[in-house]
Formats: structure tokens, sequence, C-alpha cells
């Protein structure tokens, strides 16, 4: 006998993943399928599919995914339960999913992407910068102008001085956005690639669900990556760049500067944060430097590693 109604409002929406019942399913296969998707999401959608292999795939498997399972089997469990479900509160999920289970929802749903993580701002996607910021820009670029610009490093609060300091060196966040290398990438059959590689694998949850996920949350970004990708190509060549430093390898505010540098073919440094839980596998065999805070962070292979004393970090 089913309950008769059940409101998803803010407090339940929280706690969603308690209806999901682990011993109802086989969690290895379930981290497989989501293994395997991450795996061939890349795989020949293009010409540089090796190259893009570190983009978005961790922002998809460790904030988007897992959760995806764990939020269709827990709607799945209330359906099982209620007769009804209004849904009051809501995130990118959970809209997906119930769509798809043709749920109801509230005509003033209230979104909460940002408190479970499931939306990133790129400044490459929002490249109108104000008079103010422009101007600030211009001038850092001149008094870059006639130095060297053998590297190139994304932002890093804690070592930021220091890299600042470097007479060679610039920021990301001060190249321009004017102009770029054509990579010729068709957009719209690099899109239909992608899903062609998720629809071939086998999923214990519908396969359009992941499928529409892709296009809300990647899709809608992926044109901006890859043109700002492109400029950043172009600097590296006019400038004779030799390498480029990131702080994270797993954001994509970095990993547009680890893929261009991969497609002009220089050499990659990644500096992480001490961190241990941030891994972004397709990085082993794939940078050459890597420097670490900590001896608990993972060291991918094939890089040559250097040590940094964690009194730094203070």
């Amino acid at each position: 006998m089913k309950f008769e109604n059940k409101i998803l409002d803010e407090i339940e929406l929280f706690n969603l993943d308690k209806n999901f019942n682990f011993h109802n399913y086989n969690t290895n296969i379930l981290e497989n399928e989501i293994e395997n998707i991450i795996s061939g999401f890349w795989d020949n959608t293009f010409e540089h599919s090796r190259e893009f292999e570190p983009l978005f795939t961790p922002f998809l498997q460790i904030n988007l995914l897992r959760k995806l399972y764990i939020y269709y089997f827990s709607l799945k469990s209330l359906k099982e339960k209620y007769s009804n479900i209004l849904v009051k509160n809501s995130n990118i999920l959970v809209d997906i999913i119930g769509e798809y289970e043709k749920i109801k929802f509230d005509t003033n749903v209230q979104d909460h992407d940002a408190d479970f993580y499931l939306l990133r701002k790129y400044s490459f996607c929002e490249p109108n910068k104000s008079i103010k910021e422009i101007i600030k820009k211009k001038i850092y670029t001149l008094k870059k102008y006639f130095r060297n610009k053998d590297i190139i490093y994304s932002y890093q609060l804690k070592i930021q001085n220091e890299l600042e300091d470097l007479d060679n060196s610039i920021c990301l966040n001060h190249i321009s956005f004017d102009k770029k290398i054509d990579l010729k990438i068709n957009i719209n059959l690099l899109k239909k690639n992608i899903l062609n590689n998720i629809k071939k694998i086998k999923t214990s949850i519908p396969n359009i669900l992941i499928q529409n996920l892709v296009e809300k949350r990647i899709f809608n970004s992926l044109p901006q990556a890859i043109n700002r990708i492109e400029q950043i190509c172009y600097y590296i060549k006019k400038n004779n760049t030799k390498l480029v430093i990131i702080s994270c390898a797993v954001h994509e505010e970095d990993l547009v500067l680890l893929v261009a540098a991969k497609i002009s073919n220089i050499k990659i440094l990644v500096s992480g944060h001490g961190l241990t839980g941030c891994i972004n596998k397709f990085l082993d065999n794939y940078i050459d430097y890597q420097v670490t805070f900590s001896p608990f962070e993972y060291k991918y292979k094939g890089a040559k590693q250097f040590k940094l004393h964690t009194e730094w970090f203070n």
C-alpha cells in the first residue's frame, strides 16, 4: 500500500540520498558504468580527442554522474512508496529525472544547483568585463609586453606573488580574448560523437538521463571552452611559450590552459593544493612535471616529481 502524498521541500532534497538503499544494488557495477562513461567520453570524437580527455570529465565524474545515479534510485524508491510527489525544491539532477519520470513540480521551484556544486561558472563564458577590469588588464599586459612570455600560469592563491615575480611569466587571466588559432572543430559533429559514445554504454539508469545531463552541464560551456583553448594556442605560438603551470587538475579554468599546452606541444607542470581527493586520471602520462606538497597526494604517472615543503602552506 502506497502513502498518498510526498512533498520534496528543501529538507527532503538535502536528504534525498537517504532513500538510496545500497543493499539493493551492486555498487561495483554502478561505479564501473560511470568509469566506462568517463573513459570513453572523448574516444574518437575528433582530431584532438586525446588532448581533450582531461577536460570536463572530472566534473562529470565527481560532481554529476554519481549523484545522478543516487538521485535516480532515490526518487524511484519514493515513487514506489508514494502515489504523488510534488517537487518544491530541486536541482538539475532532480529536474532531469523528474521530467523523465513525470513527477509533478511546483510552479515556483527553488533551485539549489549551487548548494550541490552542480553548476560551474567560467571566466571564458563571461568575457565581457567592466571598463575598470579591461583597463587593469591592459596595464598589466603593457608591463609584461617587453618581457619574454616563456611561462603561462593559472591563478594560484598560495604562490601567486612568487609567480608574478617571474619576469618571463604571465597569468592566464591576462591573456587576450581577441585572437585565436582556428582548430577547425565541428562542434555539432563533436557533440553528436560524444552522445554516441554514451549511448554505447550499458547503464543501470535510463541512458537518456546521462545524455540530457551532458547536454545541460557540459555542452552549454563546451563551445566557449574550445574558443578559449584556441585563444591560448594563439598566444603560445605567437610568444613561443615554453611552459604552462596549472594549480587545479579538475577545474576547467585551469584545464583549458592544460589542453592548449598539449595541443601546442609544450611542457606542462601541475602544482596542486596538497589535497588528496581531487584526481584527474587522464593526466597519467600526459603532463611533464608535478609539484606536490603532501606525501598523500596522487602522483601522476610519467611526470617528473618535485616536492615543496608544507611550511609554504601556512
